[in-house]
């Protein structure tokens, strides 16, 4: 295998489970990673999640929240150093929508998180998160902004929700994912992307799979994302992490 000179971690169901809580052994061995190559969070949670973890592993690489819409640098206060919008109108339309089937949701920004629709109307956001919804429910609402006049407006990801076992739709910008956020770090960091790795367990980590060198899929993944990975590690619960890290990955650095 090719030198791997960065990695990408997916944040829930992969760095952590349900118990949202990094085992030792995996906070370890990823902050010994880190002290040899740049280790990024890349996920569809918020700035404020993406910080906490990031700091309990000690990572000052850039890190990437919303889905790839928001790219923080913790070197500089945890400022952000890229972000992107959906637009207003579009954004105001998913909101109705989402009132209307009584699905509830988070939409955020790079400085705001909102949980309602009254106080997110009119505010520029970089990620609407649909939530607890059953898988038929999510494909819905997947189809129908598909359909819409609204569907070059938004990138749609699918994703599970590890706390209760169903499933989210994080609508970002059209052309913005996990994988438009890997690639805008490796250009940042002057690292091809063909030379990073990248681990998750969901339908969102697959855009981030696509645009890396090597992809590593947690065991608990569906098989439908399993598909698009070089390598199926052991579950989270059974510490898939560690080995991805300390059997694949850091063997493959760079020297």
């Amino acid at each position: 295998m090719f030198p791997i000179e960065a990695v990408a971690l997916d944040l829930d169901g992969t760095l952590i489970g349900s118990d949202e809580k990094i085992p030792s052994s995996v906070r370890n061995s990823v902050k010994a990673l880190a002290v040899s190559i740049p280790v990024f969070i890349c996920t569809g949670r918020e700035r404020w999640s993406t910080e906490k973890f990031a700091k309990e592993l000690a990572l000052t690489s850039l890190q990437i929240s919303d889905n790839g819409a928001v790219i923080s640098d913790p070197m500089s206060g945890w400022k952000p150093v890229w972000s992107a919008s959906i637009r207003r109108e579009a954004s105001s339309l998913l909101l109705e929508e989402l009132g209307r089937r009584g699905v509830a949701f988070f939409g955020n920004n790079a400085d705001h998180i909102f949980r309602d629709i009254l106080s997110a109307e009119g505010h520029d956001l970089s990620i609407v998160s649909a939530l607890d919804m059953t898988s038929d429910l999510a494909d819905d609402l997947i189809s129908h902004f598909s359909d819409s006049p609204f569907a070059s407006d938004f990138q749609m990801n699918k994703s599970s929700l590890p706390y209760n076992g169903m499933w989210a739709v994080d609508f970002t910008p059209f052309g913005v994912d996990k994988g438009s956020g890997l690639k805008r770090v490796s250009k940042r960091l002057n690292i091809c992307a063909k030379k990073m790795a990248a681990v998750g367990d969901s339908f969102n980590d697959i855009p981030m799979f696509e645009n890396c060198g090597f992809s590593l899929c947690m065991g608990e993944a569906p098989k439908e994302v399993q598909r698009y990975a070089d390598l199926v590690v052991p579950n989270q619960s059974d510490e898939g992490l560690l080995f991805a890290i300390d059997k694949i990955i850091r063997p493959s650095i760079k020297v």
